[in-house]
């Protein structure tokens, strides 16, 4: 039995089949930590291989989502949906979001570079994360203009490097 569990297959079997794989591996290994594999250097991976990391569980899906925020430039921001897409998953913008909320005080991720699709900041939650991202933004000459960055001029287009 492997260390650690790697999914097999497609990533897109049924839950009943990928929960009968994990209930097979046990519950011990999955939860000891020990993985087979060396830890993977994210800052040196292209971005499209992300997804592959993360489909053979090299990296996990927090690790993943991370790992696209942080190539995120000054001055440019991508909406939770696009971080997804990203990594090939394109409808887990709100577990993306999750992500985000997760992170403590002191991170290196460049949270505040990840907004709503549609521009908007979201102000629920922490009350002072808000305003806290607003003024972020601001201080990388990001205009915030009613709780709203316009996309159009401040999004992130990684086109060149997902070659």
């Amino acid at each position: 039995m492997p260390s650690c569990w790697r999914p097999t297959g497609s990533m897109h079997a049924s839950w009943p089949a990928r929960a009968a794989e994990l209930r097979d591996l046990g519950a011990h290994t999955l939860l000891s930590g020990a993985c087979d594999h060396a830890p993977v250097d994210l800052d040196d991976q292209p971005l499209a291989a992300l997804s592959d990391l993360l489909d053979t569980g090299e990296i996990g899906f927090r690790e993943a989502v991370y790992a696209v925020v942080r190539r995120i430039p000054p001055g440019e921001v991508l909406g939770y949906g696009m971080v997804g897409a990203l990594l090939a998953r394109p409808r887990v913008g709100r577990q993306v979001g999750y992500a985000m909320a997760a992170l403590g005080p002191g991170t290196d991720v460049p949270w505040w570079r990840v907004i709503r699709s549609d521009g908007s900041i979201a102000l629920q939650g922490d009350p002072t994360r808000g305003p806290q991202q607003i003024a972020l933004l601001r201080a990388e000459n990001i205009d915030v203009v009613g709780n709203r960055v316009d996309m159009g001029q401040a999004r992130w287009r990684p086109q060149d490097l997902l070659q």
